[in-house]
C-alpha cells in the first residue's frame, strides 16, 4: 500500500479487482454480474445524472423534486399524493393495456373499497361497481356491443326522461312474467299507441285525445281503467 500526503494526479486508475476504492469509509466496487459501480453507503449528485441504458433502483427510490421522463415503466405500486397529466400542445392520456384480467380505477375509504370502475374482461362491458372487483356488485354496466346502459336500481330524472328517433317508445320488462309492454308515440298519425306481448297495436282503437294526441289502450281496456287524464272530454 501507498500513503500520499497530499493529492496524487493521473490521467487513469486502474484497478485489477472488483474490490475498486474506498474514500473514508465509503466503497466503489465492481458488480462483475453486470459490470455496474456499486456505492455503498448511496450515491448524491448534485447536478444532473444520467443513464444511457436504464436506470434501475432495486428498493424504494425517494424524490426530493419533480420527476420528469418520456417514457416510465414500473413494475410495482407507485404512491403519490397527486398525479397530474399534463401536455400544453395537445391531449393526455391515461392507457391499460391488460388481455388477460379487468382493468380497474378503484376508490377507497381508508382500507374499504367503496367503488370499482372498469373494463370487465369476462364480457368487454364497463361497470360501475360498488363492491371490490366488477361483476360484483354493478350499478351500471355499459354494453361494449349495444352501447345499451343497464341500471341496478332506480333512475330518477329531477326534469324529463327523453326518447328520441323514428317511432320513439318507452319498454316495459315484467321478469317475473317474462312480459313486455311498449308506449309507442307514432309520429306520422301524432299519436300513442299503447301495446304488449299479447296485444299488437291492430288491436288497439282510438278513445281520446290529450292536447291534441290521440290515446289508443288496449280494445280489453274499457274507460274506467284509464286514468282521467288519458281520456280527454
Amino acid at each position: 500500500s501507498a500513503t500520499f500526503a497530499s493529492s496524487v494526479s493521473a490521467t487513469e486508475f486502474l484497478s485489477t479487482t472488483d474490490a475498486g476504492v474506498n474514500i473514508n469509509g465509503i466503497s466503489l466496487t465492481r458488480v462483475a454480474a453486470n459490470s455496474a459501480l456499486r456505492v455503498g453507503e448511496g450515491l448524491e449528485t448534485i447536478g444532473l445524472l444520467r443513464s444511457y441504458a436504464g436506470l434501475n433502483v432495486g428498493t424504494t427510490g425517494v424524490f426530493g423534486g419533480s420527476l420528469s421522463a418520456t417514457d416510465g415503466i414500473f413494475s410495482g405500486n407507485v404512491t403519490t399524493s397527486k398525479l397530474i397529466l399534463d401536455d400544453t400542445s395537445g391531449g393526455v392520456m391515461i392507457q391499460f393495456e391488460s388481455s388477460s384480467g379487468d382493468q380497474v380505477l378503484r376508490f377507497k375509504d381508508g382500507t374499504t373499497t367503496m367503488w370499482d370502475i372498469g373494463r370487465d374482461n369476462s364480457n368487454q362491458n364497463f361497470i360501475f361497481s360498488n363492491d371490490s372487483g366488477l361483476g360484483s356488485g354493478d350499478v351500471l354496466t355499459l354494453n361494449r356491443t349495444t352501447g345499451a346502459a343497464t341500471f341496478a336500481s332506480t333512475v330518477t330524472a329531477n326534469d324529463k326522461v327523453r326518447t328520441e328517433g323514428v317511432n320513439p317508445f318507452l319498454e316495459f320488462y315484467d321478469t317475473s312474467e317474462v312480459q313486455t309492454a311498449t308506449v309507442t308515440y307514432v309520429a306520422t298519425s301524432d299519436h300513442f299507441e299503447f301495446s304488449d306481448d299479447i296485444y299488437s297495436s291492430s288491436d288497439i282503437t282510438a278513445v281520446g285525445t290529450v292536447s291534441g294526441a290521440t290515446i289508443r289502450p288496449k280494445t280489453s281496456y274499457t274507460y274506467a281503467t284509464l286514468p282521467s287524464a288519458l281520456i280527454g272530454d
